[in-house]
């Protein structure tokens, strides 16, 4: 799911940054020779073989009375297969906080060139993907942790979801691990609380039963409960959060 986002967020960086050189600054005069920025419209892109709908700026040549085409946004017209090792280097690069080397490794996987990639784009999605894996947690009023593991191949990722009070999913932070043992997920967990993670007045941990899992959530955060088999529909979302709440009370 983390990675899902930073994928969405770099692919509308890119959107942007071809938009800017076409059409120049909005309101602005700083664009190519009678290209003018024309609104906007639902589109949507692959990310690998998933069809994610996304907001595209339009941009049209007024002398011709006709619409450019972006190229960024034509590239993500067909599904692709990301190649496993470009995926490694950018899980690698969230996991070691190596923003830099994550977004150069990221318009690789969907077939950019390093030509089409500027400086600006790097500087830009850096920032993107640093934001969301270091930012502090205390203003989240956390009620419920998920926490599961994905694999890709012979590799794989630790995901920490917080749900709010407010029903609002927030991903907390993303580990690179092979495995899910004890050592692994109590360090992440570890890491969660160095980034100010509440849980003094509760919280409902969901896990799919991983012993690693459960043991470092009983160390790190103490009496725990836990729910096996979470499920992200609405119905048990709600659950959740009123179940949470009432634990607090």
């Amino acid at each position: 799911m983390a990675c899902l986002y930073n994928n969405i967020c770099n692919i509308e960086i890119l959107l942007k940054a071809e938009v800017f050189r076409l059409a120049g600054e909005r309101y602005g005069r700083n664009g190519q020779s009678g290209y003018k920025r024309w609104g906007s419209q639902r589109g949507s892109v692959y990310i690998k073989n998933k069809k994610i709908p996304i907001k595209v700026q339009r941009v049209r040549d007024v002398r011709n009375n006709k619409e450019i085409s972006l190229n960024t946004y034509e590239r993500f017209q067909k599904p692709k297969e990301v190649d496993e090792g470009l995926l490694r280097r950018v899980l690698h690069g969230l996991s070691m906080r190596n923003y830099r080397e994550c977004s150069e490794a990221i318009p690789e996987a969907f077939s950019l060139s390093s030509f089409t990639v500027s400086r600006r784009y790097v500087r830009a999605s850096s920032r993107k993907l640093k934001k969301p894996m270091e930012r502090k947690l205390e203003r989240y009023d956390i009620v419920s942790l998920v926490i599961d593991g994905k694999r890709f191949g012979e590799d794989g990722i630790l995901i920490a979801l917080g749900i709010t009070s407010e029903g609002k999913k927030v991903v907390l932070g993303i580990l690179q691990a092979a495995t899910e043992n004890y050592t692994v997920c109590r360090n992440f967990l570890m890491e969660l609380v160095g980034r100010v993670l509440r849980y003094d007045n509760g919280l409902l941990c969901l896990i799919n039963g991983a012993k690693g899992i459960r043991k470092a959530i009983s160390e790190v955060l103490g009496n725990m409960r836990s729910c096996r088999d979470a499920s992200g529909t609405r119905e048990r979302m709600r659950f959740v959060i009123c179940r949470s709440m009432h634990m607090r009370r």
